[in-house]
């Protein structure tokens, strides 16, 4: 008798698969374990320990020296998870605009003399130095649910320097859509190719 296929290997694996082919880093998710996924606690959604260091390797004067500090960085990451805003759909324009341009923090005093200057979350002119990584079966508890945890486990969440920028259920009639969305990302990134 034929082992019994599952959507978790038809579908879910083989888009794994496909990702760490394409580059991307794979981590599996735990249920019980926060650290596993770089977090103190499931309630994080952003896996700081790599925003931190893809700020520093991205934000780079033109002789490739890093010029963020701990505070600077702060700043940054703050601009991220505060963006001022209570309704849902203002942070999500909000959070999207500072991934996109940027945020402006103090700038250093010999490098940009007194001046702010922009942080970037994403080096879309050198797309290399980006961390891609993909995790499945990435548990995320949900607010307000202290007592009695509730949470939500999606199946796979693509990470982009450590700021989740997608997440799917990956069901067979969902896998033509993922796929399609994940050949649709920077044609550098998906061109990467694992050591």
């Amino acid at each position: 008798m034929a082992p019994q296929l599952s959507e978790d290997i038809l579908v879910e694996q083989e888009l794994v698969k496909h990702l760490v082919h394409l580059g991307w880093t794979h981590v599996q998710g735990h249920k019980t374990r926060p650290e596993v996924t770089g977090r103190e606690e499931f309630r994080e959604v952003l896996l700081l320990d790599r925003l931190r260091a893809a700020l520093r390797r991205i934000n780079v004067t033109d002789d490739g020296e890093v010029w963020l500090d701990e505070g600077r960085i702060a700043q940054a990451v703050g601009a991220l998870t505060r963006p001022g805003t209570l309704g849902l759909m203002e942070s999500n324009r909000a959070a999207t605009e500072v991934l996109l341009g940027g945020t402006t923090v103090d700038g250093d005093p010999d490098l940009h003399g007194g001046r702010d200057a922009t942080v970037r979350f994403i080096d879309f002119e050198h797309p290399e130095r980006n961390d891609f990584l993909v995790v499945n079966q990435f548990r995320v508890d949900l607010p307000g649910s202290s007592a009695a945890p509730r949470y939500i486990v999606p199946d796979l969440v693509l990470f982009v320097n450590g700021v989740p920028l997608g997440g799917e259920t990956a069901r067979r009639r969902c896998l033509h859509r993922l796929c399609a969305a994940v050949a649709c990302l920077p044609s550098v990134a998906c061109g990467r190719r694992a050591a």
